[in-house]
């Protein structure tokens, strides 16, 4: 085993759609003040973040080869621990969750040892980590825990009720907090769905048809086609929050992400094509979808909202946050201006390689 000198934290985020890491390298023996984001050396270390697309639900059987292939250019000497948080038990290629936690405790487990990586530590949602040996039997603590590693490490590093607003590209969490603990008794998905922290609705993978039912065009309303033709990457794409892409083919048909074929996509939900939606139309058919989207975040967010007492600060993550809309004069905070799009895009990467580190500090206080 080589010597690791340098304190090198690999935080990973497994999720469904897409893997998310970061390196955390040594951070402060004794933890700052609970204070803002801006400020936060709990949150705000030193790191690298980056993310990669990987459909778990065709390509699982791949997963330690991608694992290995994302991170063989990091000096194994430098990496200290590997500290791994996860929502891709949830693929529909496992029968459960119980299966999807098993098959990436071995996948990782196997590309650490290929790295030449120390064993890896998995996050679960009571805040602790386990080692391999110490998961079977918790896998339901270990399942979807992402949100959780993130909403623990931001309240360690506030000092007001906060509320947490992660859009990611599939789901959205929403979490209150206070300095020092997050505000929900919820654990499982079901418990999050039911109590409305967790939304299926994200700025990317999410079905147009699953988010609105009818257009207005050309003066009629007009039921949409109850297909997967089009996705909130279209939606975004056309109006301008994200940018077009040739070579990325992660959409609905597979084509390339451009305003031409997004068009095309989002005319197939009323039967049309390209050529029979001008560009006019599809900007108005686009704001219609974008407008019903955000209006369900906010009617979730105002849920939650609405049993504090205080003025909550509000905690944007994730990488998609033009579909929240938030009051005029409201304390926001937005993780991509502080810690940079790639970060705030892999949070939940750099927060459990944060945990990690902290927990290590605690075990070996020099």
């Amino acid at each position: 085993m080589p010597t690791r000198n340098q304190n090198l934290i690999v935080g990973m985020d497994i999720g469904g759609a897409n893997l998310k890491y970061s390196t955390v390298t040594k951070m402060p023996l004794e933890p700052p003040e609970p204070t803002d984001l801006g400020t936060g050396a709990g949150f705000i270390p030193k790191s690298k973040s980056w993310s990669t697309t990987f459909p778990m639900w065709t390509d699982h059987q791949r997963l330690c080869e991608q694992l290995v292939s994302d991170l063989e250019s990091l000096d194994a000497s430098k990496v200290e621990a590997c500290a791994v948080t996860m929502t891709g038990e949830l693929a529909d290629c496992f029968f459960d969750r119980a299966q999807g936690v098993a098959h990436i405790i071995q996948h990782v487990q196997t590309a650490c040892q290929r790295l030449g990586f120390p064993e890896a530590r998995f996050y679960g949602v009571d805040g602790s980590f386990r080692q391999a040996s110490e998961c079977a039997g918790n896998e339901m603590i270990l399942a979807a825990s992402n949100w959780h590693a993130l909403a623990n490490n931001i309240s360690q590093v506030i000092n007001s009720e906060a509320i947490l607003i992660d859009v990611g590209s599939t789901t959205t969490d929403i979490i209150p907090l206070c300095p020092g603990k997050i505000e929900t008794d919820a654990q499982t998905d079901f418990d999050r769905l039911r109590e409305g922290s967790l939304v299926y609705l994200g700025g990317e993978r999410t079905s147009v048809a699953t988010v609105i039912s009818s257009l207005h065009f050309r003066g009629d309303k007009v039921p949409v086609v109850r297909e997967h033709f089009a996705t909130m990457v279209d939606v975004r794409l056309i109006l301008g929050f994200l940018q077009p892409c040739e070579q990325d083919c992660d959409t609905a048909d597979g084509q390339p992400k451009t305003r031409r074929h997004a068009i095309n996509r989002l005319a197939r939900l009323l039967g049309l094509s390209f050529h029979e939606v001008s560009s006019q139309e599809a900007d108005g058919l686009a704001e219609q979808i974008h407008t019903v989207a955000r209006q369900r975040l906010e009617a979730s967010v105002l849920r939650l909202r609405a049993v504090r007492d205080a003025s909550p600060l509000y905690i944007l993550s994730g990488h998609n946050d033009d579909l929240i809309t938030l009051a005029e004069g409201q304390d926001v905070l937005r993780i991509r201006e502080v810690l940079g799009q790639e970060a705030s895009r892999a949070a939940p990467a750099v927060a459990v390689a944060c945990l990690l580190r902290k927990k290590i500090n605690e075990e070996n206080p020099r």
